[in-house]
């Protein structure tokens, strides 16, 4: 089972149980605050709010977080795109997330966690995993007997992916396994999935820092290299200066507030109004041109916008 978070456009708060929370703390190496901390941040979501919008009117964006992290990092972005009008389905991929809690109490642990070996074809496998998770949430939410009192309104036409590290990664694999989405966003995460000859046509962001995603940089930058030669349609790649890793989820404004160093030489509020925009232009643009864009905090590639 993928537990899934389904946020519409309304307002609201979302929350996950004391395990999780804890576990994601003491993932973090966090041992001296109390665990309900995070329980105490202010968002702008309502657990079961009715969704506002007219039958097969609303896209729909699935969010994949990184490996070993809770779907809830992805919070900012999912409120984002909801406000927005788009349907927000947040996944945690089972026993990959350092605590997974199911509806009747139950929490799971990541298992893949204690596999110490992690090679590229280990990574590989994660993504088509991952795929294979995002497929069946799409099918409980888009299919004959979907599982969402809402799901009438989701167009089926358009429905993309994001996701953050490992999650961003999967998303390659993913529009590669499921013709249903129609694009996808890779925020600062190496891939392992190889697109075939052919290419894609459809649209893809990549977003990362520059010390990973520089072209000719690296192992990362080359992963992105490789799916860069074999998009054939609306596509960016975009360095956003100062970012660290943790810039790209809310962890890097959690991490201002409780005044912990995360590497960013940006605060986590311009790292999230950057990244929150970005993923909202690029899942509603519809294809206009491949030329570079920039804007205050984040700059485009070189040259014609290719590595």
């Amino acid at each position: 089972m993928v537990p899934g978070q389904v946020a519409g456009p309304s307002p609201g708060p979302v929350h996950d149980g004391e395990g999780v929370r804890a576990a994601a703390l003491k993932d973090g190496g966090i041992t001296d605050l109390p665990p309900d901390i995070l329980s105490r941040t202010r968002t702008n979501a309502f657990t079961d709010a009715r969704p506002a919008g007219r039958p097969r009117s609303l896209p729909l964006v699935v969010l994949s977080p990184g490996h070993s992290k809770p779907r809830t990092e992805l919070t900012a972005l999912a409120e984002e795109l909801a406000s927005r009008g788009y349907v927000v389905a947040a996944v945690d991929h089972t026993y990959e997330n350092v605590a997974t809690s199911f509806p009747d109490g139950r929490v799971t642990t990541c298992v893949t966690c204690e596999i110490d070996d992690k090679g590229p074809a280990w990574w590989a496998k994660l993504e088509k995993s991952r795929a294979a998770d995002v497929s069946f949430v799409l099918d409980q939410l888009t299919g004959a007997h979907a599982k969402w009192k809402g799901a009438g309104l989701v167009d089926p036409s358009r429905i993309a992916m994001a996701g953050h590290s490992a999650g961003g990664a999967a998303t390659v694999a993913s529009l590669l396994a499921d013709s249903r989405l129609r694009a996808g966003i890779d925020l600062d995460g190496s891939v392992e999935t190889t697109l075939p000859e052919a290419g894609s046509t459809r649209p893809f962001l990549f977003l990362g820092k520059p010390a990973t995603y520089t072209p000719g940089k690296g192992d990362s930058a080359a992963s992105w290299e490789r799916v860069w030669t074999r998009l054939n349609g609306w596509k960016r790649w975009l360095l956003l200066t100062g970012a660290a890793h943790t810039s790209f989820t809310d962890l890097g404004v959690l991490m201002d507030q409780l005044g912990l160093e995360d590497g960013a030489g940006v605060p986590g509020r311009t790292d999230r109004r950057t990244g929150r925009s970005g993923s909202a232009a690029s899942t509603g643009d519809g294809g206009r041109g491949n030329r570079p864009s920039s804007a205050a905090g984040r700059r485009s590639c070189a040259g014609s916008c290719r590595p």
